[in-house]
C-alpha cells in the first residue's frame, strides 16, 4: 500500500495511519467496519469517518484506508 489516497467509487480513501483511525477509538464498531468521530477546532462530527477491517477481495485498493462523509471535504 502506497501512502496516496485511493479511489474507489465516489470516496477518495486515505492512508489510516494518521488521523482518527490511528489516533482515536471507533464510535459505532461492528464486525465489517467502524465509524469514527472527527473533531476539528473543537467541533464534533460523529461518525464522519468510516473504516473496512476485512474489505471484500474486489475492494482491496482500500485495505488500511479510511473514507469520509458528513459533509467532510478532503483536499490532497
Amino acid at each position: 500500500m502506497t501512502s496516496r489516497a485511493a479511489p474507489c467509487r465516489s470516496n477518495t480513501w486515505c492512508p489510516a495511519t494518521t488521523g482518527p483511525c490511528a489516533a482515536g477509538r471507533a464510535s459505532r464498531p461492528t464486525t465489517l467496519w467502524s465509524y469514527y468521530t472527527l473533531e476539528v477546532g473543537g467541533a464534533r462530527n460523529p461518525d464522519a469517518v468510516w473504516y473496512y477491517t476485512e474489505p471484500s477481495p474486489a475492494a482491496e485498493n482500500i485495505r488500511g484506508r479510511m473514507a469520509f462523509w458528513h459533509g467532510v471535504t478532503v483536499e490532497l
